[in-house]
């Protein structure tokens, strides 16, 4: 009998400045007990050292903040990783806010990209962004996934997300090129 994958408790936050909120997360933490926590919109920057960010021993951080590749103050992605899990970081040179990690679970591997897309970058940007997005899901790796989860903050409210259709007031073609780029997951 085969066994079965165990159930890992994944979280996704948008924080908008994690400093401020440090006595929140480590009460999230220690309650809710996270396997991996993404958190997009951290606001931190290199001068925030990881040991500030999370006081719990039994986890990774993985982060790029926003001064890494501008200097515009916000965005900023985060992950937290239980040390018991088997994972292995991914680098990606992109100059936008993603990151990822591969997780080993069974004979099952999990490709988990975190993204930021700030609110008003441009049509052409967002186009290139999601290029992006999309060769972070087929880089080479020594193990290939065969799993893909894609999540984070789009800031794109002209798509309704539960049907997986752009909303009546939505003029642009970027919704429907990104709702193609999703379905293809």
């Amino acid at each position: 009998m085969a066994a079965s994958a165990p159930l890992i408790n994944c979280f996704l936050i948008n924080s908008r400045s994690l400093v401020k909120k440090l006595h929140v997360l480590d009460h999230f933490i220690i309650t809710c007990k996270p396997d991996i926590l993404f958190i997009t919109e951290t606001w931190l920057n290199s001068s925030v050292c990881d040991s500030t960010v999370i006081h719990q021993n039994n986890y990774s951080i993985i982060r790029k903040d926003r001064d890494q590749i501008s200097n515009i103050r916000g965005g900023g992605i985060l992950i937290f990783i239980n040390n018991k899990l088997n994972f292995l970081p991914l680098s990606f040179s992109s100059i936008f806010e993603m990151d990822g990690i591969d997780l080993f679970i069974n004979d099952n591997i999990f490709r988990f990209v975190i993204f930021y897309r700030p609110p008003k970058t441009n049509s052409a940007v967002t186009v290139q962004m999601f290029d992006e997005l999309n060769n972070c899901f087929n880089q080479p790796s020594p193990f290939q996934p065969n799993h893909l989860i894609c999540l984070g903050d789009f800031n794109l409210p002209k798509i309704n997300w539960v049907n997986g259709c752009p909303t009546p007031t939505s003029n642009t073609n970027i919704e429907k090129r990104i709702i193609t780029f999703t379905k293809t997951l």
